[in-house]
């Protein structure tokens, strides 16, 4: 057996050292708008004063939020964008903790839905396809597990579909405060 490795080699260009750019090129690399944008970005929510609520799943920050999870805007630059759009509100009711990790919760069916999302064992619900058929060749085979794959998916996106159009039906997002749609507006 013969070795695969390219034995061939290339001469890299020698790496300059990095420089600073002359004064003239740092002034003039110097963006207004760009600063602008950059200053826009921050968020205008205060971040740690007040507690949300997620009124849908999503990721914050890192942290995959439930339904009716509370908790507190860090100062992310989306933070006005979730608040505008609906995504979160501002949270004045008593919370209930989850007694197995200890996240808060708006309302009880928030947390009993988190409870069998988070900490019930999952049993793989995804079906199985039947086993090879005796004398069935390899091209039908190929075909049938094609068809129960897309089958699969196709189940799974319509599951998705309907969850996220019953999520819409019950809390629906402020689309109309997008910059887009203000912007136009004018």
């Amino acid at each position: 057996m013969g070795s695969t490795k390219n034995t061939r080699t290339t001469p890299k260009p020698p790496i300059a050292p990095a420089q600073d750019p002359p004064p003239a090129v740092q002034t003039a690399a110097r963006n207004p708008v760009r600063e602008a944008r950059a200053t826009q970005k921050r968020s205008t929510v205060p971040s740690g004063t007040a507690s949300y609520v997620a009124r849908r799943p999503f990721t914050y920050d890192g942290t995959e939020l439930d339904r009716d999870q509370i908790f507190t805007l860090t100062g992310q630059p989306n933070d006005e964008a979730l608040v505008r759009l609906g995504y979160v509100k501002e949270f004045t009711g008593a919370p209930i903790a989850c007694g197995e990790c200890g996240h808060a919760f708006g309302s009880a069916g928030a947390l009993q839905h988190h409870g069998t999302l988070r900490h019930r064992p999952q049993e793989d619900q995804r079906p199985v396809m039947a086993a090879r058929q005796p004398g069935e060749s390899d091209f039908d085979y190929d075909r049938r597990r094609d068809a129960f794959e897309r089958a699969v998916v196709a189940q799974e996106e319509s599951k998705a579909e309907a969850d996220e159009a019953a999520l819409e039906q019950a809390r629906p997002l402020n689309w109309q405060n997008t910059r887009a749609t203000r912007e136009a507006e004018l």
